[in-house]
């Protein structure tokens, strides 16, 4: 009597529900590994102070009538930021030192900024819509994750003295300011100067 043979047994295939288990593990361990992060940066850094004096550091508060176009440049930049992350502080600014004078209109937002470098391009951004810009300077010196972006800028095809736009951002807010009749190089160590006597980051 003869039997059929028997289906030929297959060896079961290999299994991956243990890797795939471990790498989703993994993905949520980064994922919160990140947001943990940002939440002790945000804890840890406190918002820092603007205070803009009627005078300071040899700059005189004047009218914003004074120069109404860099009244508008920085309220291009208000305009495009969001709701929740509008300048807070504003004034525009007279120094006449020597040789040097000039105007500049600055405003300011303390808070927690957790990419300065993105931020202050975000601005700038805002700014490009109408103006074109040529050289620039940036910086990323000290503490709190900086960056400074400083650049000559014109409006459209007129032929007027350009500004300088500067943006400085850290981890406890952002510091805008238009100069009006001043080089490039001369705004970067005035808008730092201006940082320094305006900001409280203790």
């Amino acid at each position: 009597m003869s039997y059929p043979n028997p289906p030929a047994h297959r060896a079961p295939g290999p299994r991956h529900t243990g890797r795939y288990v471990a790498g989703g593990l993994a993905v949520a361990v980064l994922a919160m590994g990140g947001v943990g992060a940002y939440v002790a940066q945000k804890t840890y850094f406190r918002p820092a102070t603007f205070t803009m004096n009627d005078t300071f550091a040899g700059y005189e508060r004047v009218e914003l009538s004074q120069s109404p176009d860099l009244e508008r440049y920085v309220a291009t930049w208000a305009a495009a930021a969001a709701e929740d992350d509008k300048p807070t502080v504003s004034g525009m600014y007279r120094l006449s030192r020597g040789d040097t004078a000039f105007l500049v209109h600055l405003a300011a937002r303390p808070g927690f900024v957790g990419s300065p470098a993105e931020r202050v391009n975000e601005g700038f951004d805002g700014w490009r819509a109408t103006m074109t810009f040529t050289e620039s300077i940036e910086s990323r010196d000290g503490k709190r994750s900086p960056f400074l972006l400083c650049a000559t800028g014109k409006e459209g095809k007129a032929i007027v003295v350009p500004a300088v736009f500067c943006a400085y951002a850290d981890n406890g807010g952002y510091l805008v300011g238009v100069f009006d009749k001043i080089d490039l190089s001369t705004a970067v160590v005035a808008f730092q100067e201006i940082r320094d006597s305006i900001e409280d980051v203790s």
